[in-house]
């Protein structure tokens, strides 16, 4: 890691340290976490309330080993990615 971006890191290191379950349940509300079905529709409702009909998803690692991490990968890829892209957007609101 970079000298310039270790007070950053650490800084999260040390919200994540102290995160609650109840943090937890405060992020799942606006985050796409849960099973397959309900990261699916939170990603259509985030994409009908916008009129995006594209997204973009990033994975983070975390500390989570290798093969959990690919196999986290693969099951959006086969369970929730099918749900989104059968999704179309019918209205887009107002710019």
């Amino acid at each position: 890691m970079r000298p310039e971006n270790l007070h950053a890191a650490q800084h999260a290191r040390e919200d994540f340290r102290n995160t609650t379950m109840e943090d937890v349940a405060r992020m799942a509300e606006r985050m796409p976490w849960g099973t397959p079905r309900e990261v699916a529709e939170r990603i259509i409702a985030l994409g009908d309330h916008t009129g995006a009909n594209t997204v973009q998803v990033g994975f983070n690692r975390g500390a989570m080993p290798q093969e959990m991490f690919l196999e986290q990968i693969r099951r959006f890829a086969r369970d929730v990615l099918p749900i989104v892209q059968a999704h179309q957007v019918a209205h887009v609101p107002a710019a």
